[in-house]
């Protein structure tokens, strides 16, 4: 697998650069935009680690053209801990994941780790068959995600929970259930995760239709009923 670290601090830079190497990533560091959107344009990267302090104060319009030109790159942003407001906006916008800046070494190989184990179980259960509910339809070859005919943008993230509710129709997930199979248990960092992106994907397939798609087992999760 090969990761894309893009932080304008050298020290940081080759030492997650180091880390990753001894996880047996190929590795391509970049201390500046330029050179990472060279980088993410040019090659086939499976996770891009951007450092949120090296935006300065362009983070959202810069995000917005990293998240066009990703391709299947899972994001992975690192970011203070205390700044919610952009933490929220990222996720909005199709970063995967984050870490907060004060991470230890070992936390962010767990993390990496975690986020392989995903990837990897995302190739394992790719298979030809279109899934659908309703009027949507899900196609995991393309990645083509249609309501009512119209095409639909999701994240990396949103993709394999809408994924794992077609495959799993008229049966209820709880929280613990996604949580384990989406993200792994191991490195969930805020409690309310998976109630956010059911919020995230709702707003994408289910706004403006009569029927919806997810609906809510109050006290116990959620379920595709058709």
């Amino acid at each position: 697998m090969k990761i894309l670290i893009f932080n304008s601090n050298e020290k940081s830079r080759l030492v997650v650069g180091q880390l990753m190497k001894e996880l047996s990533f190929s590795v391509s560091l970049a201390e500046d935009k330029n050179k990472m959107m060279q980088e993410l344009k040019s090659d086939t990267i499976d996770i891009v680690m951007l450092d949120i302090k090296s935006f300065k104060n362009t983070f959202s319009k810069e995000l917005e053209e990293i998240i066009d030109n990703k391709k299947n790159s899972y994001i992975l942003l690192s970011i203070d801990k205390d700044d919610r407001y952009s933490k929220t906006e990222a996720l909005l916008q199709g970063i995967d994941d984050y870490v907060y800046n004060d991470y230890k070494l070992d936390e962010l190989s767990a993390k990496v780790k975690a986020i392989v184990r995903t990837l990897t179980r995302q190739g394992n259960d790719d298979s030809s068959e279109v899934l659908s509910a309703y009027d949507l339809t899900l196609n995991p070859i393309n990645r083509e995600v249609k309501r009512a005919g119209k095409e639909i943008e999701l994240t990396n993230k949103e993709f394999l929970l809408l994924e794992y509710f077609l495959k799993n129709k008229n049966r209820v997930l709880t929280r613990t259930m996604i949580s384990e199979k989406i993200w792994d248990i191991d490195f969930i960092t805020e409690s309310n995760i998976v109630d956010v992106y059911i919020n995230f994907l709702r707003s994408k397939i289910d706004k403006g239709y009569d029927k919806k798609i997810i609906k809510t087992v109050r006290g116990v999760g959620y379920i595709v009923k058709e």
